[in-house]
């Protein structure tokens, strides 16, 4: 593992790289000069705040009694969130939507793949700290990179953050293969496979952004998936649709997912009678389950 002071330089070099494939992801939709220079900068410039202002929120109750409200920018550098990331740039790339006249979903359409490539890069960037790590690896056949990562101590402990790594890589695929089809579908669903691996990866971590037995990163992605149902469900109603038979046919079972995620992380938590192998197995076929219905409902909408 390298210095932990190279985390903050490979987060700048990993926003200005996917900040000029945005740029240039814009150019080639036939932008203006403006929207191709500007958008990317508010991208970069509102990811960059937000990760660090979703890390101080997080962690405010601890924080602020300790250390008072300076902790907020004497923070060190790699305290960085990633929903705050992610937030922050959908809100830059909206922003400039809105103030430079683009059409809707216009940037965050061509955000789609830029963004899963900073997304691919942060992870990769994780290498130099410890809070991308999982498990400690107890098996000498295991100790190997990429599998494992290795401490200051030599100690081995399994590379989450390259499982992340390849989980982004496989929404830009996606992004890429998806450009050409209609408003907001790219984006929403590029978000919304990002956001699925992220309950599963961020039970993986040994470090965790967490309030009590909650992994904030989980309830992050939980609500985004969400807002993303309501969006297409919102749209549904406009289309005619009817929003009961939606609720009862994608809603309900999305809302059991979401409870049988809570159990199953519980189990994880609190139960030692099943392997932890078999609860992760099971964490992945509600996630595929949950990830189908957000499919099916977006889908009804692009009819």
């Amino acid at each position: 593992m390298l210095s932990e002071n190279a985390y903050l330089p490979a987060i700048l070099a990993a926003a200005i790289v996917s900040g000029m494939v945005y740029a240039a992801a814009l150019n080639r939709r036939g932008h203006p000069p403006a929207i191709v220079l500007i958008t990317p900068a508010m991208a970069i410039l509102f990811g960059l705040i937000g990760a660090r202002l979703f890390y101080f929120g997080a962690r405010a109750g601890f924080l602020v009694p300790m250390y008072g409200w300076r902790a907020l920018v004497s923070l060190p550098s790699d305290q960085l969130a990633f929903g705050g990331a992610v937030t922050g740039a959908i809100l830059g790339a909206r922003l400039a939507e809105k103030t430079l006249q683009a059409g809707k979903y216009a940037l965050l359409d061509a955000l789609a793949a830029p963004g899963a490539l900073m997304v691919l890069l942060a992870r990769l960037a994780e290498y130099t700290v410890s809070f991308g790590q999982g498990a400690y690896v107890e098996s000498p056949a295991h100790q190997f990179f990429p599998l494992a990562v290795k401490n200051e101590w030599g100690e081995w402990y399994y590379a989450i953050f390259m499982l992340e790594a390849v989980v982004a890589g496989l929404a830009i695929l996606y992004a890429l293969r998806a450009r050409k089809t209609p408003a907001g579908r790219v984006f929403k669903l590029t978000l919304a496979s990002l956001m699925l691996a992220q309950i599963l990866t961020e039970s993986l971590h040994a470090e965790s952004l967490k309030w009590g037995f909650v992994r904030v990163h989980q309830l992050y992605a939980v609500l985004l998936l969400a807002l993303i149902m309501i969006s297409f469900v919102v749209r549904a109603r406009k289309q005619g649709h009817r929003v009961i038979a939606l609720i009862t046919r994608q809603g309900l079972p999305f809302l059991f997912g979401v409870a049988l995620l809570i159990g199953i992380e519980f189990a994880l938590d609190k139960w030692e009678v099943v392997a932890n192998w078999l609860l992760y197995l099971a964490m992945m076929g509600v996630l595929l389950g949950m990830g189908t219905l957000v499919y099916q409902l977006e889908a009804i909408t692009s009819r």
